[in-house]
């Protein structure tokens, strides 16, 4: 998988893979999104004992997660998460707002080879 930018509603988000020790947001994270830098940084892993046998399957579920988490930010949703008395993740709202934007994830994951 290599370095690319892709468009999240709008606005465009770096996505980086790096290995833990060049990135200190890696440090006890896969991966992480800064909506301040517009950056979604994946860890890349090397095999070792006990690690899953498909690394970029795992790598590409971790990026695939954050950027999720891009998609929420810039449409506003993390602002209002716990609003709803059952919580975000089970109100129709997150399943329409999941609805539309899902066309747009596509695209995004498609660039980012991440499907």
């Amino acid at each position: 998988m290599q370095d690319c930018k892709i468009n999240v509603l709008g606005t465009k988000y770096s996505l980086f893979f790096r290995k833990r020790d060049e990135d200190e947001g890696l440090k006890e994270n896969d991966g992480y999104c800064d909506k301040t830098s517009k950056e979604l940084v994946i860890c890349v892993h090397e095999p070792e004992l006990g690690s899953v046998k498909n690394l970029e399957v795992y790598e590409k579920k971790v990026a695939r997660h954050e950027i999720i988490h891009a998609f929420i930010e810039e449409s506003g949703l993390s602002d209002n998460t716990f609003i709803c008395k059952e919580g975000w993740a089970k109100n129709e709202e997150m399943v329409d707002w999941m609805a539309a934007q899902l066309p747009k994830i596509f695209v995004a994951f498609s660039k980012a080879d991440v499907m």
